[in-house]
């Protein structure tokens, strides 16, 4: 599958280079959703890209939506945890030693565990700290290790707004449509 970029010809609104630097990033950050490579986006080379090519103010506007779409990966792909302890401890918890759930779940995410041996499922979390996830008091979850268990923790249906990173006098309603649009479809492929 590739992208469609039927409507970037549409109109003179856009300079070549603002078409060229979007084909280009947005071909990338589409491989990258493909699970079937293992492209990623770094942002050297989202910084290589950009580089004198739109002014700075697009740039910045660039970098920080491009930003925001390899988190959106990162959250989709999850983290494998290799010591967690599953507590039935009313409100019920999951507990790590290493890593820091902090960085990508937030109370009222709802996230999917895969890999565990009694607790495969997806849960909505309640509340968090750096270490301990505690569940909705509805719930339940199985005793499972002794900070020995492994298994990726991800979040479902991760959703991502674009509009923070777009400044409204930087870019025409058509080209903030059609570049929202590029990005909704890199996210569309992330979830699947």
């Amino acid at each position: 599958m590739a992208m469609d970029y039927n409507s970037l010809q549409r109109g003179n609104s856009w300079s070549t280079d603002q078409k060229r630097v979007i084909r280009k990033l947005f071909d990338l950050a589409f491989t990258a959703a493909d699970p079937s490579t293992s492209a990623t986006i770094s942002r050297t080379v989202v910084n290589q890209t950009l580089a004198g090519k739109l002014d700075a103010g697009e740039e910045q506007d660039f970098r920080s939506l491009f930003i925001g779409l390899r988190k959106a990966m990162d959250d989709a792909a999850g983290v494998d945890y290799t010591d967690l302890q599953f507590a039935d401890a009313g409100p019920d918890t999951i507990t790590t030693v290493i890593g820091d759930f902090t960085e990508f779940v937030t109370a009222g995410d709802t996230i999917v565990v895969v890999g565990s041996v009694s607790n495969d499922g997806s849960y909505l979390v309640d509340s968090l700290t750096a270490t301990v996830i505690t569940l909705d008091s509805g719930e339940a979850l199985s005793n499972e290790g002794t900070a020995d268990v492994s298994a990726n923790i991800s979040r479902d249906g991760t959703v991502y707004d674009l509009q923070p990173h777009f400044t409204a006098d930087r870019w025409t309603g058509n080209q903030r449509k059609i570049i929202k649009a590029l990005a909704q479809t890199v996210v569309d492929a992330i979830a699947t």
